[in-house]
């Protein structure tokens, strides 16, 4: 997947172009569909409508519009990984912020959730994994208060909190008595 923020997101092509394009129809149409309504009102059969793929081609490729998110999450993580080497917090805000309607239901289904989670907790950097897991928790936290709410910040304004939230817990003051 690239160009994370765009309307239409396109799936990376891993061999099999076809697959490609199917799974490309079937993400933009979940996310033209998020922007309309909540996600849990929404179809397969209606997704694969709006994708122009048989229900049954939508099935070859995903069990459920959560396993749907779900790849979708695994997507963007590989994707900040081959772009920067590591998952960035700053990349996943803005995916989040392009893409809120998405991102607030698969951040919804656990699964996706530690996945993104742990992807998080993985790229920061300190020593102590109970830290690092802490920051993601809190960032994770932060995310979920900012997509539900009804008068949300300016993006840049979730970036720069998140980032201060991170860089407390992860490098606190030394002098602190």
């Amino acid at each position: 997947m690239s160009e994370i923020g765009q309307k239409h997101l396109t799936v990376r092509d891993r061999g099999d172009r076809r697959v490609a394009r199917t799974r490309s129809a079937i993400v933009n149409a979940l996310t033209g569909v998020a922007r309309e309504r909540p996600l849990r009102e929404v179809t397969i059969t209606e997704l694969a409508e709006l994708a122009d793929v048989g229900r049954s081609t939508f099935y070859d490729h995903f069990e459920s519009i959560d396993s749907l998110l779900c790849w979708l999450v695994d997507e963007l993580i590989d994707e900040m990984r081959i772009t920067h080497g590591h998952f960035r917090v700053d990349d996943l805000l803005l995916f989040v912020g392009s893409l809120p309607d998405v991102s607030r239901a698969f951040l919804e289904i656990e699964t996706c959730a530690e996945r993104c989670r742990s992807a998080l907790a993985d790229a920061l950097p300190h020593p102590d994994p109970q830290v690092r897991r802490f920051a993601a928790a809190g960032t994770m936290d932060l995310l979920r208060q900012w997509l539900h709410s009804n008068e949300r910040e300016p993006l840049d304004q979730l970036v720069k909190a998140a980032t201060r939230l991170v860089d407390a817990i992860i490098e606190p003051q030394q002098n602190v008595e």
